[in-house]
């Protein structure tokens, strides 16, 4: 394992009991004030008086669900248009779709998504995973593609072997992994876009709010209160850094691999 994603997984780790340790000790409790970092209170007090550590952990695992979500989701339609790729009519429809969705950033595709629906985390995730399908399903349809000329895949279609079993002894074995190391970009760009979803008011979870929405909320006591502000995006930025070290960790495996 390269050190790059030695060094993201255990910065993962981190944060991740970090976070659990905030939510269980510190509690939902409200203080009735703000507060700056004290003994008492390490990352001090919000405006609605809870523990901001509290609130930042619980933000942490509210985006790292829905990140999760998404691209656990757009993973598994993406595959399902890899292996529905194989028909013609599809196949057509499919490729001039994708090439005009993949003109389009995927944070404006989650806004057109997101905006077509009620709002709310359901929604949200839906949103967040339609607009990485384009590119994810492009990764193993090009991997399908490249495997039709190989000798073994023209070999099993001389003898008549049907596609669904073409597809999942011999295909999808090397399209998936590739497809899932995509996916932990994925899911950093979905962090990403999370966060500025939140941050512009487009995914308000009310008294459970996500990383992006903190941040917001902080930035009108940027001024008088920092902390507010400084301790949501410091643990989003880690965040996003872990991942980042563990995708590009893997990536160096695989070029050096090939």
């Amino acid at each position: 394992m390269r050190a790059e994603r030695k060094i993201g997984l255990l910065m993962l780790f981190l944060i991740v009991t970090f976070s659990s340790a905030a939510v269980f000790l510190c509690g939902d409790a409200t203080y009735g004030k703000l507060s700056i970092p004290s003994m008492t209170h390490i990352f001090g007090t919000d405006r609605e008086g809870f523990d901001l550590a509290y609130m930042t952990g619980k933000g942490f695992f509210i985006s790292f669900f829905i990140a999760s979500t998404s691209t656990l989701l757009s993973l598994l339609l993406s595959f399902l248009i890899v292996y529905f790729h194989h028909g013609k009519h599809f196949a057509f429809l499919f490729d001039v779709l994708s090439s005009s969705l993949k003109s389009v950033p995927p944070l404006l595709l989650a806004l057109f998504f997101i905006s077509l629906s009620n709002g709310g985390m359901p929604s949200l995730i839906l949103s967040l995973s339609l607009s990485r399908i384009p590119s994810l399903s492009q990764i193993g349809i090009s991997g399908v593609r490249s495997l039709e000329r190989e000798e073994f895949v023209l070999s099993s279609r001389s003898i008549g072997m049907p596609w669904h079993m073409l597809f999942f002894r011999h295909m999808a074995r090397y399209v998936a992994p590739s497809m899932a190391n995509q996916g932990i970009l994925v899911f950093f760009s979905t962090i990403l876009a999370e966060s500025s979803l939140s941050f512009l008011g487009f995914s308000a979870y009310g008294s459970s709010p996500s990383l992006g929405l903190l941040i917001r909320k902080g930035m009108e006591y940027a001024l008088s209160y920092p902390h507010l502000m400084a301790f949501p995006s410091l643990v989003l930025f880690l965040f996003l850094l872990s991942v980042f070290l563990v995708w590009d960790g893997g990536r160096v495996v695989d070029s050096s691999a090939h």
